[in-house]
């Protein structure tokens, strides 16, 4: 959804997209909580910290001349859309180099991909809520994600296989929804569900091919 509004609190006035993203993140973080235990929802927690001060610091590389002639910049501004794709980069390095060197538990991606499915989700239905947009494409995107985040829930299980079909399930729905709003069809929404479901689809995949050949190995 567009943003249409925005809030001022306290002196800090801030689009609908930030409060969204906010609450959004809360409700993911005491959800994995909830369903995985303390350690993963703090990697969560941590995975989101690295990618809010990535998006934020970035704006040094898209406008140095800027915070070299104002430093206190990087306190007012971000790095926009390229910061945020890097802070996606940075997030996705850390969790491979962490995997490398065996710091996370085996459950660990299917909880950051149930917090980015329950991020998204609340975060469409918080966009919905906070601004104004065409009736239909409010409730399409309401019912949407409502539907898949209570079905994923409900349903998600640690079988690789099931997982990896509510990977091409939670695109598919994201995309029916942003072809019914009034945005640009590859949204930055889109594209983040598109580029994190394919990175955790391929970590899926190698995970599979390194237990299967550690099986033939041991035949």
């Amino acid at each position: 959804m567009p943003v249409t509004d925005y809030f001022t609190i306290v002196n800090l006035t801030m689009p609908s997209s930030w409060i969204a993203l906010i609450i959004a993140f809360v409700f993911a973080y005491i959800a994995v909580r909830l369903r995985f235990g303390k350690k993963e929802a703090e990697y969560l927690s941590d995975a989101f910290f690295y990618l809010l001060i990535t998006w934020k610091v970035s704006v040094i590389l898209v406008d140095f001349t800027t915070v070299i002639q104002s430093p206190l910049t990087i306190l007012y501004f971000h790095g926009g859309v390229f910061g945020f794709y890097l802070g996606l980069v940075v997030v996705c390095v850390k969790f491979l180099v962490d995997k490398r060197k065996m710091k996370l538990r085996e459950n660990t991606i299917f909880a950051l991909f149930t917090g980015v499915v329950l991020t998204q989700s609340v975060y469409q239905v918080a966009m919905v809520i906070l601004n104004d947009g065409d009736l239909i494409a409010r409730i399409i995107t309401c019912v949407g994600f409502i539907g898949y985040a209570a079905f994923f829930w409900f349903t998600s299980v640690k079988s690789i296989k099931w997982q990896v079909q509510h990977i091409v399930f939670f695109i598919a729905v994201h995309g029916f929804i942003a072809s019914m709003q009034s945005i640009s069809y590859l949204s930055t929404p889109l594209v983040t569900s598109i580029s994190v479901s394919v990175f955790v689809g391929f970590v899926y995949f190698a995970n599979s091919r390194k237990e299967l050949n550690w099986r033939n190995n041991n035949e």
